[in-house]
Formats: C-alpha cells, sequence, structure tokens
C-alpha cells in the first residue's frame, strides 16, 4: 500500500513554480534590469497580469496538490502503523495458537492413553457383561418358554370356554326365540279367548321374569368373557415386552460379538504378522547355524594348523639345540682355555633356553590368561518355567514366564522362595531379570518393555520403559547403566539415566544371558552353547574366549563366597533331570 504512494516527486517543480513566484511578484521582466512592483500595476502589461495570476492559480493548486499528498502520506503512515499493530497483535495470536496447539496435543497424547487404560477396562467390563448377558439370556429363554407354554395352556383353557360360551349363547338365543314363540302363541290364544287373559298375563310375566334372567346370565358371562379377553391382552402385551428385551439383548450380543470378532481379526493379524516374524527369525538362525558350524570348522582347521606349526617349532628348537650342543663339543675340540670355553657354552646354552622359551611362551600365556571353570556343586530348583537370575549382595532373584519374581537364600537354595508377583499391566512375561542400585529390572517379552521395581517392594511396579526392539532376550548391568539385548534386530542396547540409548553389535551370537564381570562382558551364546567372553574397547566388542560349561544357562551371576570367586548360573533340565538346577562354578 505504501509503494503506490510517488516517492518526493515535488521538489523540484515546487522550486521552480517558487522561483517563477519571486519573478513575478517582484515584477522582473523577461529582459534584465528592469523591475515590477511587487504585485499587479496599473502600468504594468496586461500579460505581466495574466502570468501573475496564471502563476498565482498555479500557485494556488501547487499547495492544494501538496496538502493533499501530505495528508494521503500522513492517511498511509496511519495505516502503515495500524497494519504494523494488527501485525504484531497477529503475530501474538499466533504464538498464543502455537501453544494452544502445543497444550492440545500434549492434552490429546494424555487422553490417547487414558483412551487406551478405558479401552482396556471397557474389554473387562464387556466380557463381565457378556457373561451377565449369557446369563440373562439363559433366564430369559427359559422364562419365555415357561411364558410360552402357559400362555398356550391359558389359550386352549379360554378356546374351550369360549366354545361353552357360544354354546350357551346359542342356547339363550333358542330360548329366547321359544319364548317369543310362546309369547306370541300366548298373545294369540290371548286374542282368541279373554278369559285366559289373565293366565296369559301371569305367563307372559314368567316368561319375562326368564328371558331377564337370562340376560343377566349373558351380561355376567359377557363381563367374565371382557375380563378374561383383556387378561389375555395384558398376557400378551407381557409376551410381547419379553420378546422385545430378548430381541434388544440380542442385538446387543450381536454387537459385542461383531466386537469381539474385530478384536480377533485383529489379534491373530497380530499373532500371524509375528509367527510370520519367528519363521524368518528361525530360518535366520538356521542359516546362521550353518554359518557357524563353517566357521567352527574353520576355527578347528586353525587349531590343528597352530599345533603342527607348534610342533614343526618344538622339532626345529630341538634340532638347534642338538646342533648348538654340538657347536659346542667342536668348540672344545678346537681347544680354547677354560674361562672362554665356560662362557661360550653359557652364551649358547642361554640361546637354547630363550629358543626354547619363546616356543613354549604363547601356549603357556593363553592358559594362564583363560578362565578355568570348574563345577564344584549342583543343587535341583523346583521351578516351573524360570528365565533368568540376579543377584542383589543379599538374596538370589529368579524370573519365572508366569510374572512371578522368586527370591532365593543364597546360604540356602533348597529353601521354599518367597513369591511376588509385580502388578504390571498384563500380559507379562519376563524373560531375564538383573540387579540394579536397589531395583530390580525385567525384560517383558509379551509387551517389549522393561519393568523396573524396587527390592523393599517387589509387588509394585516403580517404572516402565519401552524396548528399542521387539524381542528383548537377555540384560545385563555394568555397576552405572542397564543393558538390554534384542534377538529381533540383533542389537545389545546400554540405556543411561539420562534418557539417551546406544546400540552395539555382538557379531552372530545369540545370547540368552548376560553377565559383566570386571570390565567385561559374559554372554551364554545359545546357538554355540558356550559362555563368550567379551572385550569393550573403543565403543565395540571383541570375542577373547568361549568356554563350553556342559550346561544349557537360563541365567547367571558372580558371587564372592569366603573370599572364593564363583560363578552361579540357573542351568535347564538336562540328562535324566526333569527340573533345572543351580550349579556352582568355581574360577
Amino acid at each position: 500500500m505504501a509503494s503506490d504512494i510517488p516517492q518526493e516527486p515535488l521538489p523540484e517543480w515546487r522550486g521552480e513554480i517558487e522561483r517563477l513566484w519571486a519573478k513575478v511578484s517582484r515584477g522582473v521582466s523577461a529582459s534584465p534590469g528592469l523591475e515590477a512592483p511587487i504585485g499587479p500595476s496599473l502600468d504594468a502589461p496586461e500579460s505581466s497580469s495574466t502570468a501573475w495570476e496564471t502563476l498565482s492559480l498555479m500557485r494556488r493548486k501547487h499547495r492544494g496538490e501538496a496538502q493533499a499528498w501530505s495528508e494521503m502520506l500522513e492517511a498511509k503512515e496511519k495505516e502503515i502503523a495500524t497494519l504494523r499493530d494488527r501485525q504484531r497483535l497477529l503475530e501474538n495470536e499466533i504464538s498464543g495458537l502455537r501453544r494452544q496447539v502445543q497444550s492440545a496435543e500434549e492434552n490429546s497424547l494424555e487422553g490417547y492413553l487414558d483412551v487406551q487404560a478405558r479401552m482396556e477396562a471397557a474389554l473387562a467390563s464387556l466380557k463381565e457383561e457378556r457373561q451377565r448377558h449369557e446369563e440373562d439370556e439363559r433366564r430369559l429363554r427359559a422364562l419365555l418358554e415357561q411364558t410360552r407354554h402357559r400362555m398356550s395352556g391359558e389359550a386352549d383353557i379360554w378356546k374351550k370356554e369360549r366354545k361353552s360360551w357360544e354354546r350357551k349363547e346359542e342356547k339363550y338365543l333358542a330360548q329366547m326365540k321359544e319364548m317369543e314363540s310362546l309369547t306370541q302363541a300366548r298373545q294369540e290364544d290371548a286374542a282368541r279367548a279373554s278369559g285366559d287373559s289373565e293366565k296369559l298375563a301371569q305367563s307372559l310375566k314368567e316368561a319375562k321374569n326368564a328371558l331377564e334372567k337370562t340376560l343377566a346370565e349373558l351380561l355376567r358371562e359377557r363381563q367374565v368373557r371382557e375380563g378374561a379377553e383383556k387378561e389375555r391382552s395384558e398376557a400378551l402385551k407381557k409376551v410381547d415386552e419379553v420378546q422385545r428385551h430378548f430381541e434388544e439383548l440380542s442385538k446387543i450380543w450381536e454387537e459385542e460379538r461383531a466386537q469381539w470378532r474385530e478384536l480377533w481379526d485383529r489379534e491373530r493379524s497380530t499373532w500371524e504378522t509375528q509367527r510370520a516374524e519367528f519363521s524368518a527369525w528361525e530360518e535366520k538362525l538356521r542359516r546362521e547355524r550353518q554359518s557357524w558350524h563353517a566357521d567352527l570348522k574353520a576355527k578347528e582347521e586353525d587349531h590343528l594348523r597352530f599345533a603342527s606349526q607348534m610342533a614343526e617349532t618344538l622339532r626345529q628348537s630341538t634340532e638347534t639345540t642338538s646342533k648348538i650342543q654340538s657347536v659346542l663339543r667342536t668348540v672344545a675340540l678346537l681347544g680354547l682355555p677354560p674361562e672362554r670355553r665356560r662362557v661360550s657354552r653359557r652364551i649358547w646354552a642361554g640361546l637354547a633356553a630363550a629358543v626354547v622359551f619363546a616356543a613354549a611362551a604363547v601356549p603357556v600365556w593363553k592358559y594362564y590368561t583363560a578362565f578355568h571353570f570348574k563345577a564344584v556343586a549342583e543343587i535341583p530348583a523346583s521351578l516351573a518355567n524360570p528365565t533368568g537370575m540376579a543377584y542383589d549382595g543379599a538374596k538370589i532373584w529368579v524370573s519365572q514366564w508366569n510374572g512371578e519374581l522368586d527370591a532365593f537364600n543364597p546360604l540356602d537354595l533348597q529353601a521354599a522362595p518367597a513369591v511376588f508377583t509385580p502388578n504390571a499391566k498384563p500380559p507379562y512375561h519376563p524373560v531375564s531379570i538383573v540387579s540394579a542400585d536397589g531395583s530390580l529390572w525385567t525384560a517383558d517379552a509379551a509387551q517389549a518393555r522393561l519393568v523396573r521395581v524396587e527390592d523393599s517392594d517387589p509387588g509394585q511396579v516403580a517404572a516402565t520403559l519401552p524396548a528399542q526392539g521387539p524381542a528383548p532376550t537377555a540384560m545385563a548391568y555394568d555397576g552405572k547403566a542397564v543393558w538390554c539385548y534384542d534377538a529381533a534386530n540383533r542389537s545389545f542396547d546400554r540405556y543411561g539415566k539420562n534418557g539417551s540409548v546406544q546400540s552395539y553389535g555382538l557379531g552372530n551370537a545369540v545370547p540368552t544371558s548376560l553377565l559383566w564381570v570386571s570390565g567385561k562382558l559374559w554372554a551364554f551364546d545359545s546357538k554355540a552353547r558356550k559362555l563368550d567372553v567379551y572385550d569393550f574397547k573403543d565403543g565395540a566388542f571383541s570375542l577373547r574366549a568361549a568356554y563350553d560349561l556342559g550346561k544349557t544357562v537360563l541365567g547367571m551371576t558372580a558371587v564372592t563366597m569366603n573370599g572364593q570367586r564363583q560363578l552361579w548360573i540357573l542351568a535347564a533340565p538336562s540328562g535324566g533331570s526333569s527340573v533345572p538346577s543351580f550349579v556352582k562354578f568355581r574360577y
């Protein structure tokens, strides 16, 4: 709007008009040197007067236009200020709307969570309502059947009574006709015989009384029939009401049935998807198993080559030793002085010892830097379906598939444990457990989440955290953060206290139990059935060694008893045993 205003078009024109006005007002003529009085005079020529009036008119017009332009500029500036104020108001309104939208989004999220909780409660209430509906339906069906039987019986009775009333009515009508014919005959007889008029009058009176009695009986029977009809209509109304109620209940049942069918279809599609994922996972495991067998075969060949190289090295060191001894004997035969001879022997003996030590240093180093696990005890455990084990410094905790957390006394593992059931939102199926700073963390495979309870109150859920993947299988605690392995996306995730999550890889291993020991990660690989030891350096895990414990590990923990380091595992049933067991290893 402000761009339509010309940008300072008047200064040059205004100066020219002012100059001409000054000339005319001073009476300056075209020739220099002539002076004229201010304003038009009588002696000035007519053309000068006309020019002066013209310039005066132009000046007034110029002043009017200049005033119009200035007013227009002021109006435009006012409009621009108004538009700026309106822009500020609109910006404030937009910021307010943004805050409202953010608040509405938060409220909608809270509403969604609330609706989800209500939906779950509604499903439970629908299930109860369905049971009540089935019970009401059974009672109503029984009542309807009883009512039908009773109504059919009453209908038969009313039909019989109606037929009886119709027969009585026909009988009364016949009697009335007979009375009328008798009356007519009496009247004819009275007409024929006036002497018998009194008798006929008496007979007529009797006939009239009999007719009145008959009519009264008919009236009473009609009233009884009307009452019966009224009762019958009321009974039919009740039957219709029961029928309508039954139809409404049937309609509600059909709606609930449709809802349950929809829920079933949804659950079925979810299970079909999960089954397809598990099928793909099994196929992937099969391929990995084949790859693992190929790797194992290659490692065995490497070990065989290493053993042959060690044997060759020992053979060469033996030959070198014999050669050194022969050289020493040759030097002795050359007649060296005894002092030089002893020094040479020491040098060559040292060289031989160095060669032998270098050949044997590698296997000796490997032996003394490796762990040596020795089973010292095995205790049967009366557990239905255990999934994990953890030690909090005072109790041994075992998670079970049915959602229970069992607390064992480490000094008496055969004693009955204390059983706790966290009030987690169902379904809840923990597959691993870990102790961390006075809390117990479990990995829930049913809803892909991490559930935290306190040691002091294991039955109360303190917090839940969604897992990074859809299939959490094992957990560990390194003293600072909780770790969780997901079998679907094959990632080992570290959950920081600030809410951050970092993901790492463990190669082709499929761990089902994890444990941090002295900065190293111990993982039981369910595919190779071995205990893998990993070094964690520069943000990556590298396999250091693998050990065969001879057991399938469901859970494990490190315990120090009487100054001795021990590895306790929860082993799956094996051999002739049908129950899991606690196995203690010294290492």
